[in-house]
């Protein structure tokens, strides 16, 4: 039974933690509110008057060149914000880097409720996408850097946990102010955006440092003052800054490895595992729903468009904590869709799979896609690797984006639901490879695989180490690999 005053919260978080840990969280919201709140905003009827054009049937639709653009072109930023803000993290600190990308965030609202044409509403989509990046760059990182190991991944786990539950609450917004009859509907959404960076950037600085950072610039005590900030009295802090320690030494001393190695033996299958992970990620169509879900619903004209993304998003919030693969959902959407004349019931099918879809989605690739690129690939390459691999997630994304409203819309393919012909195969085949080819990554065989010190010796740890005294670390509280594993 859980025990309200002794559990693993209650006995690993201090309240300095427990809120570094949520303002942290609290920035993943943001990019919540960028990916669902500009999908949602386009659906609306006033933005559509203000940048979409007129058609034969007297109804502004919005160009598909503008919604390839306007969703395609911000990864291309994305890619930008994640260098600039892994760099910032790296050089000045992960306080330094929140409160600069909170800054950004802040002046790029005004640019974005002012606009009046589609290039300044493009221009201020892209510049947002670079506060997105610096966010994947360092938030992770962080909370990763903070907590202790017995609750990481459930810290880690919290920032994805917050974009779900930061998607229903932007879907709440847009859904109220649908029905303003100007532009302040698709505005005020977008105005929401300030709350986030406004609190994070001005609260950050009350947070400590990340220990770990600390201790790559050399700044031991510093660190040993924070990580005391960050646990419960009583704590071997010392004992965890020499875990600290070793790690990042580690770092240090593993052998310099170039891209090319990660083709090459044992790591050439950890390789092809992670870029397939992230090939199918995005090649398998959810795109369709959470960029251009809303205005394919509006376009079927069942649902509301703002009750569906309501009830879409409040249920794939609770479905992140479920895990699974997405199955053949994709045929049965492609096959409603091939119907000579869209009947109310076909339409209203249509709506149903459409949220099974999402649905599928979210308890499959959107939760353990990340996981994977994260513990598939070996000590020395992962860098390198889960690099690559985000990289494919990344292209593959904005080609998804880019040409899926020239195969959903007139005057181009115009395949409306049989749109879903091309994602089915992908899904086929996805399904079959999680089930015939990706390893099983139990906690038992990641804990098994803590590999080798590069250190010879116990002697040679504590010539090396900053700390007086300090001793290597052989039991279980070591940070799990994969490196070893025959996979």
């Amino acid at each position: 039974m859980f025990n309200l005053r002794d559990n693993v919260l209650t006995r690993n978080y201090t309240a300095q933690l427990f809120g570094s840990s949520i303002l942290l969280t609290l920035s993943s919201a943001n990019f919540a509110f960028d990916n669902q709140g500009f999908s949602q905003t386009q659906a609306m009827d006033p933005f559509m008057r203000r940048f979409g054009d007129l058609d034969p049937s007297g109804k502004y639709t919005l160009p598909a060149t503008f919604l390839s653009y306007s969703n395609a072109f911000p990864f291309i930023l994305l890619v930008f914000g994640i260098g600039f803000g892994s760099i910032l993290s790296s050089r000045y600190g992960r306080r330094m880097t929140v409160f600069v990308m909170s800054v950004w965030a802040i002046c790029c609202v005004p640019v974005m409720i002012t606009s009046k044409s589609r290039s300044q509403f493009l221009t201020a989509r892209c510049l947002n996408s670079v506060y997105i990046g610096m966010d994947l760059a360092v938030i992770p990182v962080f909370q990763a850097g903070i907590v202790p190991a017995a609750v990481r991944g459930l810290a880690v786990a919290s920032y994805q946990m917050a974009f779900a539950f930061g998607v229903f609450i932007i879907s709440g917004i847009c859904h109220r102010t649908s029905e303003i009859p100007n532009d302040w509907a698709w505005r005020a959404p977008l105005l929401c955006y300030l709350f986030v960076p406004f609190v994070v950037g001005g609260l950050i600085w009350f947070q400590p440092e990340s220990p770990r950072w600390l201790v790559t610039r050399g700044r031991i005590d510093g660190a040993r003052s924070a990580l005391s900030k960050f646990r419960k009295s009583g704590h071997d802090v010392e004992h965890e800054l020499e875990q600290v320690v070793l790690a990042v030494e580690l770092e240090k001393n593993a052998n310099t490895e170039s891209y090319l190695a990660c083709f090459k033996g044992r790591d050439l299958r950890r390789t092809l595992i992670v870029f397939a992970v992230n090939f199918f990620l995005q090649s398998t169509g959810q795109a369709f729903t959470s960029l251009y879900g809303a205005l394919i619903i509006k376009s079927l004209g069942t649902i509301n468009t703002f009750n569906y993304t309501l009830i879409n998003n409040g249920l794939t919030a609770f479905m992140y904590l479920i895990c699974g693969i997405p199955g053949m959902l994709p045929f049965i959407i492609a096959g409603l869709g091939t119907a000579g004349e869209a009947t109310m019931a076909i339409n209203t099918a249509l709506v149903t799979f459409i949220i099974l879809f999402s649905l599928g989605f979210c308890i499959g690739w959107a939760p353990l896609s990340y996981l994977i690129s994260a513990e598939v690939p070996s000590q020395t390459l992962r860098d390198e690797t889960t690099r690559m691999g985000f990289a494919v997630g990344i292209v593959m994304q904005f080609v998804v984006a880019f040409s899926l409203p020239y195969l959903l819309y007139a005057p181009y393919a115009n395949l409306g639901m049989k749109v879903g012909f091309i994602f089915a195969p992908i899904a086929t085949l996805a399904t079959i490879w999680a089930y015939f080819f990706l390893p099983e990554l139990r906690a038992s065989l990641i804990a098994a695989a803590w590999s080798k010190s590069t250190f010879s010796s116990r002697k040679e740890f504590r010539r090396q180490s900053p700390i007086a005294g300090a001793r290597p670390i052989d039991s279980g509280l070591s940070p799990p690999i994969l490196s070893d594993i025959e996979i």
